[in-house]
């Protein structure tokens, strides 16, 4: 019985250990992108821009006044892509999500 609760104690710190080897990349609480995307010519909002992330599932459609808002566990810097059947895909790069991303987008 005594091996049993000593094997016990041994396990929760191990386990405890392990977690934090295995999500050390990931950040604790999500990220919150928010953003705008505008068409370059004439500073226009463009609605139903698709916004992912390329790495992971993370995706958003702006609103009808080029709006998102996305939500990713990726750490930092985190790659966007941004793409609209009128204009020409981007991907870009954020290191600082602290802010409201602009995303000024060409006519095809």
């Amino acid at each position: 019985m005594q091996a049993h609760k000593l094997i016990t104690w041994l396990s929760i710190p191990l386990m405890a250990m392990m977690v934090s080897v295995t999500t050390g990349n990931v950040p604790r609480v999500p990220y919150i992108i928010k953003g705008c995307v505008l068409s370059a010519s004439d500073q226009k909002p463009v609605e139903k821009v698709y916004v992912s992330t390329v790495v992971g599932e993370e995706e958003a459609l702006t609103d009808k006044n080029g709006n998102f808002e996305l939500n990713t566990w990726e750490k930092l810097p985190v790659t966007l892509q941004v793409q609209h059947a009128d204009f020409v895909p981007e991907k870009i790069v954020l290191t600082d999500v602290s802010q409201k991303q602009v995303f000024r987008l060409k006519k095809k």
